[in-house]
């Protein structure tokens, strides 16, 4: 085999896997990147809130306004050189700037320069976990003696799902719980969310959510209140998340704290994301 056998026509378009015309179902972190996309645009808009794209640089943005930056998702989907990541951070700075709330919490499914110089903070590195759809019984799993899931489907279970979320994990930002903080009501007949709450003797003590689209079911908003921890329901909630759409594979970006329970259900580790903290107006 010659050298030149190997090499690509000068004319010949290369698909590096997170291109926009890169096909659904390519691989599963473009996958992935775009159900988060989908997912939090839609949250944005049902929230009434703003979110934007700039295809050139692979940026995406949301603003519910909301004062936590977990409400104000940015993502970045594909590798930047130091030149790009300037112009994707000033685009960033940009787009909140024009809102009001708290600051924003930058996604990156790539290696990133350093950020510190253009007015971003670092978070970590968590890692991307898959399980892939293996014909389980969901009513195997989905269930737990002691804790009553629910799917919301009205606003009184939404309620529930919210201030379950911001006093379990728990969100300052939001403290003392107030109705529409961080969840929109709209959330509850927006297509492909699903959300549910965990009761233990009818109190809400855990919350997950999932977004399904045609490739992947994005698992997120995983909590469960300190003082009902170990007892195995935010596993059991993880599950009915992980099961919204069982014939697709299950993806969430795992805290330290809840790795091991996703490892135990079967979730295996991809790789690592970078977060970045923004302050909006920086």
């Amino acid at each position: 085999m010659s050298d030149d056998s190997l090499m690509a026509a000068p004319e010949e378009y290369l698909d590096p896997g997170y291109d926009a015309v890169t096909a659904s179902g390519d691989n599963l972190l473009n996958d992935f990147c775009r159900a988060e996309v989908a997912a939090w645009s839609s949250w944005a808009t049902a929230a009434g809130g703003r979110h934007g794209h700039d295809e050139s640089l692979g940026v995406s943005w949301t603003d519910t306004g909301c004062v936590s930056l977990l409400g104000n998702p940015a993502h970045w989907s594909r590798p930047l050189d130091a030149a790009q990541a300037a112009a994707a951070a000033a685009a960033l700075h940009t787009a909140y700037a024009a809102g009001s709330g708290g600051g924003y919490l930058l996604y990156s499914a790539f290696p990133t320069p350093d950020l510190r110089a253009l007015g971003l903070h670092p978070v970590g590195h968590p890692p991307l976990m898959v399980r892939p759809a293996d014909g389980t019984d969901p009513d195997r799993h989905a269930r737990h003696d002691r804790l009553a899931i629910v799917e919301v489907a009205d606003t009184a279970t939404l309620h529930d799902f919210e201030r379950t979320l911001a006093e379990a994990y728990p969100i300052a930002e939001v403290q003392p719980w107030t109705a529409g903080c961080l969840v929109p009501e709209a959330l509850v007949s927006t297509p492909d969310w699903h959300l549910y709450v965990g009761y233990s003797d009818g109190a809400p003590v855990a919350t997950a959510a999932a977004f399904v689209t045609d490739r992947v079911v994005d698992v997120t908003l995983v909590s469960n209140r300190p003082e009902t921890r170990g007892r195995g329901f935010g596993e059991a909630i993880t599950w009915a998340a992980t099961f919204a759409d069982p014939l697709k594979p299950a993806m969430l970006i795992a805290s330290d704290l809840g790795r091991s329970i996703y490892a135990r259900m079967g979730y295996l580790a991809m790789m690592r994301f970078t977060l970045w903290v923004g302050t909006r107006g920086a």
